[in-house]
């Protein structure tokens, strides 16, 4: 078995194993950003869904209290 490396391969490894920590901050950051922006479109949907559930409430109250007030006419 040979002591000695070949410096190519070295210099290949050496070259990847940088790639790999160079691009693991921006890697990091975009995985932080992507949980971030869906954490916000799930908040906007579920404040969506609240006011959607108020305005049918608020439309079935309408609705009875004006069938009251049409009957008190009669």
């Amino acid at each position: 078995m040979p002591d000695k490396v070949n410096p190519q391969v070295v210099d290949a490894i050496t070259t990847a194993n940088v790639k790999v920590l160079g691009d693991a901050p921006a890697v990091a950051v975009d995985t932080v950003l992507s949980s971030l922006s869906q954490t916000v479109s799930l908040a906007m949907i579920n404040a969506t869904t609240a006011q959607l559930g108020m305005l049918n409430i608020n439309t079935a109250i309408t609705g009875v209290t004006s069938k009251k007030i049409m009957d008190l006419m009669k």
